[in-house]
């Protein structure tokens, strides 16, 4: 099997399986633009490849792949834990189409024979309100109205409801509640949550919405062009407000760092950590957990209680 044909594939089932489209552009990139760009010098096919060729993989994207955001060489141990996951998602595809043999199916579950890569577990940057206050006003700086109030819309939705930025995209005209402050997106792994904000970020949408240049294919958030914006497109225009605005996001956390704020804000709420991993749409609250940890004044107040 060609390794493209294969590639495509893959991707075109997860489209079907309603992946948001943040998973799908990782999954091109990953896969695409990482593994296809370095295995086609290798093997001319699915069958072709051995334990050799993936060890050398992981091996130059640690040591020989340039890194564009640093512009070092050697990827993060996050994107490199990203592309070990998507691998083994392709290649459990692929064994389950016949594409492989039942040997190379099993390297992934092997961890003495393909090691799963240690991604170090890091403290995340939260924004904060005085940065917040000054996107919101940087907004004011940006050529037309119709991105002034769009990006202006964007921030406050993300600070007021947790929204991971592949939720943010998937927004439909048809799905938004705006009565209730509601919409349906499509969350991680295809599914259909319930998604709500604030009465500021309300006002904002309402604004945006009366001032679209176009109505586009029903998505909420448009090009000025009237094409729906892509992951990329939502990063790009808060890096932009944020160059305006004198502020630097955290490298990787461009728009994560808003969830990580709505998350601090509702354990600051009062909410249990059962509730709060409810509003962020987690499937296990381990991960919901981590937030926690990160929240340094919360753990600073726990501290405090004890009497050593």
């Amino acid at each position: 099997m060609d390794h493209l044909v294969a590639i495509n594939q893959f991707l075109a089932h997860r489209r079907g399986r309603n992946r948001s489209i943040r998973t799908i552009e990782q999954y091109h990139y990953q896969l695409i633009e990482l593994w296809h760009a370095w295995i086609v010098h290798h093997a001319d096919s699915l069958d072709q490849i051995t334990l050799d060729h993936l060890l050398a993989y992981f091996d130059y994207l640690r040591h020989g792949r340039k890194n564009h955001r640093t512009g070092g060489i050697g990827l993060s141990a996050e994107t490199i834990g990203g592309a070990w996951r998507t691998l083994r998602a392709f290649w459990r595809y692929c064994r389950r189409r016949n594409w492989i043999t039942e040997q190379q199916a099993l390297w992934f579950s092997d961890d003495e024979l393909l090691p799963r890569p240690h991604v170090p577990q890091r403290i995340r940057p939260v924004l904060t309100d005085d940065a917040l206050h000054d996107l919101l006003c940087a907004c004011g700086q940006l050529d037309t109205a119709e991105q002034r109030y769009r990006e202006h819309a964007i921030i406050l939705l993300l600070a007021q409801s947790g929204m991971r930025i592949g939720e943010l995209v998937s927004m439909r005209d048809s799905a938004m509640r705006l009565d209730d402050r509601a919409t349906i997106i499509i969350s991680k792994g295809g599914r259909e949550d319930w998604a709500f904000w604030g009465s500021e970020a309300d006002s904002a949408i309402r604004r945006y919405t009366r001032h679209r240049g176009h109505q586009g294919d029903g998505s909420v958030w448009l090009r000025l062009s009237g094409a729906p914006m892509t992951v990329s497109d939502v990063r790009k225009a808060i890096r932009h407000v944020a160059d305006l605005a004198g502020i630097t996001l955290p490298v990787g956390a461009t728009v994560h760092c808003f969830r990580h704020r709505y998350a601090h804000k509702a354990l600051d709420s009062g909410l249990d950590i059962s509730q709060v991993s409810q509003l962020m749409r987690h499937r296990d609250i381990d991960t919901t957990l981590r937030y926690l940890r990160e929240h340094k004044d919360r753990l600073k107040a726990l501290h405090d209680r004890v009497r050593a």
